[in-house]
């Protein structure tokens, strides 16, 4: 990622779950990560973490 403290990349996921509208953000900011979501199941939080497993990598280090 660039020096610019502007910079933001997200990913979003939705669904529509019996309970209703269910989904995550995950957004990289500079220093930071920042994740919200609207979970219905316990698959649907596995999911999450193994998305985040997968792309630790990929976050670099953030800085405290």
């Amino acid at each position: 990622m660039s020096d610019n403290t502007a910079a933001k990349e997200s990913v979003t996921a939705t669904g529509s779950g019996a309970t209703g509208s269910t989904g995550y953000r995950i957004a990289l900011v500079p220093g930071a990560l920042e994740v919200s979501a609207r979970l219905a199941s316990n698959d649907e939080l596995d999911i999450l973490v193994k998305v985040l497993e997968a792309n630790k990598g990929s976050l670099g280090k953030l800085s405290k």
